[in-house]
């Protein structure tokens, strides 16, 4: 296996794209989830012990699973925009209203008393997340045209 992200070409979806390393979505996606449960439960701190379990189990699986899923998801969203043509710096604001979307979307059916505060610091990192991944694809994505 490859030790890089550039180098790591062998078995993507596409000739085109680089292929993700699941291992560096799990890590990411711990570290996220690790944060948010802290920032979920610090935000709900007041509404008591059974609101404050709600929403760190809330917070913790909906930061793992879409943190991980996130990054596939920008990683096809951006190969399949530059396949068709488009701007790959698309992928930042549809990656920003499809993250931001289903995490309101999972904290609004969980209940959650304080949804836009616990969303917060995640809707902040989510734009240097997407920007910042985006920009790690393309220079993947030069790389491979050399």
């Amino acid at each position: 296996m490859a030790n890089s992200f550039e180098e790591d070409v062998v078995d993507a979806p596409f000739e085109d794209e680089p292929k993700k390393s699941v291992g560096e979505s799990i890590l990411m996606a711990t570290a996220a989830s690790l944060f948010f449960i802290a920032w979920g439960v610090y935000v709900n701190w007041a509404y008591g012990f059974g609101a404050v379990i709600q929403v760190g189990i809330t917070q913790g699986l909906i930061s793992f699973i879409s943190t991980f899923v996130s990054a596939e998801v920008l990683r096809r969203m951006y190969f399949a925009l530059k396949r068709v043509g488009a701007n790959g710096a698309l992928t930042v604001p549809l990656g920003l209203a499809i993250i931001n979307g289903s995490v309101f979307c999972a904290h609004f059916v969980a209940g959650t008393p304080e949804i836009w505060m616990t969303m917060m610091p995640g809707a902040i990192i989510s734009v240097f997340f997407c920007s910042g991944y985006t920009y790690r694809l393309r220079l993947a994505r030069i790389k491979l045209e050399q």
